[in-house]
């Protein structure tokens, strides 16, 4: 005799789908953070090797770069 009867196993199956589904959409979208993040840290340092000369000449204030740097990597 089972415990569970059928109905009951199809629920919970259906459940722990959705649960496995969601936590593999956590996971995809903590991945693409750090992608981003990544390419925000790189853009940032990049520009903060450039001379105030070479950033003024671009227009850009050294204060400024981790908004440009953010702002880069989110238009692509």
């Amino acid at each position: 005799m089972s415990l569970v009867n059928s109905q009951d196993r199809g629920w919970a199956f259906a459940t722990a789908e959705r649960v496995t589904d969601g936590f593999s959409r956590m996971k995809q979208a903590v991945v693409a953070a750090e992608g981003r993040r990544r390419a925000i840290n790189r853009t940032y340092r990049e520009l903060n090797e450039l001379s105030d000369r070479h950033l003024a000449d671009l227009g850009f204030a050294r204060c400024d770069l981790r908004k440009v740097a953010r702002q880069s990597v989110e238009q692509g």
